[in-house]
């Protein structure tokens, strides 16, 4: 494995500290820290991010209570893990969602092409338990060895948001606020 598929390298980390325990390094365990969960930051359109920010703001007056940026990806981000899990970890369905969902390149009239970071951007966070984010992790390196395509956990959480804002923006998306509100109100299963 070379390839690192977040800030973190969570499973960097994570082979790092199983080699360390196997050899009997007592004190690796100090040295490697294991966090509960980690903060990913990544970088939208700033068009995305107004978008993303009226439509929280419009949860929000609809639910009555306080709905920020961060729990508004974190509803993409469990909703995508949530569609792993109902398709029993089905690596070729995961590829086609990324990647038809990735809309960072634009074709420009004569065939040219505009990457969306040439665009202003905005940095937004979503925090993620540890585990998830290994199962994250493992799930992109999967991807990667078997369909020869690299993304990393910022990678997704972009075009997640990015699509979301996108689908939303063409009305495809009717009533999404108040599935949103029911979805948040209902305890996690």
């Amino acid at each position: 494995m070379s390839n690192i598929y977040s800030d973190y390298d969570i499973i960097g980390t994570e082979l790092d500290y199983l080699e360390g325990k196997k050899l009997g390094f007592f004190s690796f365990k100090k040295r490697v820290k294991l966090y509960k969960e980690y903060p990913f930051k990544f970088e939208i359109p700033s068009k995305d991010y107004l978008r993303a920010k009226v439509f929280c703001s419009d949860v929000e007056e609809l639910a009555e209570y306080k709905f920020s940026m961060e729990d508004f990806i974190t509803i993409l981000y469990e909703d995508f893990m949530r569609n792993i899990r109902k398709n029993n970890g089905d690596l070729l369905k995961m590829y086609k969602l990324i990647s038809s969902r990735d809309k960072r390149l634009q074709l420009l009239s004569g065939g040219k092409q505009k990457h969306l970071k040439d665009e202003f951007v905005v940095e937004v966070s979503c925090t993620i338990q540890r585990e998830e984010a290994l199962k994250f992790e493992v799930l992109l390196m999967e991807i990667e060895e078997i369909y020869n395509v690299f993304y990393s956990v910022e990678d997704v959480l972009e075009i997640l948001v990015s699509d979301f804002i996108y689908e939303l923006s063409i009305g495809n998306l009717k009533s999404i606020m108040t599935k949103i509100v029911k979805y948040w109100n209902t305890p996690n299963e």
